[in-house]
């Protein structure tokens, strides 16, 4: 049986001075089915993020998720 994985990303910009010249992208990945959340600030914390869980659903057996 296949198994897969659902994640919610979330982004949003944020404005890092009063004149709103400099925008920072912001973020987070959510796993709704354990509520595990991974926070980044940046493109390169997103790829982080996103190698980090692809190792991680690849490292799991079919029982560690419960199902």
């Amino acid at each position: 049986m296949d198994h897969y994985h659902i994640y919610l990303l979330h982004i949003w910009t944020e404005h890092s001075d009063e004149e709103g010249h400099t925008v920072i992208v912001r973020g987070a990945v959510e796993e709704p089915h354990t509520g595990r959340r991974w926070a980044f600030n940046d493109v390169g914390d997103l790829t982080k993020c996103i190698e980090y869980m692809l190792v991680d659903v690849a490292e799991k057996k079919p029982e560690d998720s419960g199902e």
